[in-house]
């Protein structure tokens, strides 16, 4: 190789390397901007802005990921990321990413598994930022998620938790023309700021955590996740029982739809049926008594700071109703005297979702 080729090889990595540079020094001259605009319009302190990452042998998506996060209008402080024990090559594609990141890429590896929610417990907890933003490791997020978000908790000040809806996409990143909100028939008017959020979540989960964002004083107080929690669920009801809970109905998030996830996403009553059948299983039903213990329990331990003393009367109604729904699903003698009694004291309709699950004790 000659010296005339050298020297055209070193122009264009040098090159290469000024671009590069030069976009990370834009990105960061614009978050310092939209931070001093949103001090002097709100008159609030600059917030620290984290990302709590949970992988485990998602190297098929994970650099698009990460991608999706450093491409935002505004960028963010850290990620912190712990992996589930992986063995496929998740752990050194992050770490030869963080190379090239103006933030700092933390990863933290669990020689033993702990499963979702426990690995999630363990990732928030290891955020330093005021606002934590939760996130898979196979999705996509849009440019102006983190613009968003940020501007909204800015604004409204009493804001603990906020979620987003999200598009959802096919393995290969391909929209499928349906949103989660549409498939879960949830309408965001009825839940966004309402004194009766807890209510609404204690019948059913609909905060999804790869669009949801927390204050770490939330954190605080709603970690570690008690057994039996998914993160994004407990998080939601404990924001529920003790503050504010904000909607954004634009989607934020590209959700991918595929075999490997854990929970995903279900259109149609066939497609209800069939996600019910793959998650609820006897030991979902006996479950349900370890998750009531725990809310009942944060309940009771917490009574001074609920946003709704009304609460502080409900465990022994959700206890009960935990303790029929499993008794329903161990024996079929006293399956139809139970589900009866749960549908005349109205406890379908108060700790769960409704007819639906009268439905599910009935045929499940």
């Amino acid at each position: 190789m000659n010296s005339i080729s050298l020297m055209l090889i070193k122009n264009e990595f040098c090159y290469g390397v000024f671009l590069s540079t030069m976009k990370w020094n834009c990105l960061s001259m614009a978050g310092k901007l939209y931070d001093q605009l949103c001090e002097r319009k709100f008159g609030k302190h600059v917030m620290k802005l984290s990302v709590a990452m949970c992988t485990y042998n998602g190297a098929q998506y994970i650099e698009e990921q990460l991608q999706s996060i450093h491409n935002q209008t505004v960028p963010i402080s850290e990620i912190v990321i712990s992996d589930d024990g992986s063995t496929d090559s998740t752990v050194p594609i992050i770490q030869e990413y963080a190379k090239q990141t103006p933030f700092p890429i933390r990863v933290l590896v669990n020689h033993d598994s702990l499963g979702v929610g426990q690995n999630f417990s363990r990732c928030i907890q290891e955020c330093t930022g005021d606002l934590i933003f939760t996130c898979d490791q196979d999705d996509i997020w849009q440019p102006d998620k983190v613009e968003v978000f940020s501007r909204l908790f800015y604004q409204y000040p009493n804001c603990d938790l906020a979620f987003s809806d999200l598009t959802l996409i096919s393995e290969d990143g391909k929209e499928t023309g349906r949103n989660m909100w549409q498939d879960l028939g949830f309408i965001s008017s009825k839940l966004d700021g309402s004194e009766n959020a807890f209510e609404q979540l204690i019948q059913r989960n609909v905060v999804t955590g790869a669009a949801m964002v927390f204050r770490s004083s939330l954190a605080k107080i709603a970690c570690p996740v008690p057994h039996g929690f998914i993160h994004d669920e407990w998080i939601a009801l404990v924001a529920s029982l003790t503050g504010t809970i904000l909607t954004i109905k634009a989607p934020m998030v590209k959700y991918r739809i595929h075999q490997a996830q854990q929970i995903g996403s279900a259109s149609g009553l066939l497609g209800e049926w069939r996600h019910a059948r793959k998650l609820m299983n006897r030991n979902y039903f006996e479950n349900r008594i370890t998750r009531a213990q725990a809310i009942v329990q944060f309940i009771q331990t917490h009574k001074d700071i609920l946003c709704n003393p009304r609460y502080i009367h409900w465990p022994s109604g959700i206890l009960s109703h935990a303790h029929a729904v499993a008794a329903i699903h161990h024996s079929w003698l006293l399956r139809w005297p139970l589900i009866f009694r749960e549908l005349i004291t109205g406890r379908y309709f108060r700790y769960d979702h409704g007819l639906k699950s009268v439905i599910r004790d009935s045929l499940l």
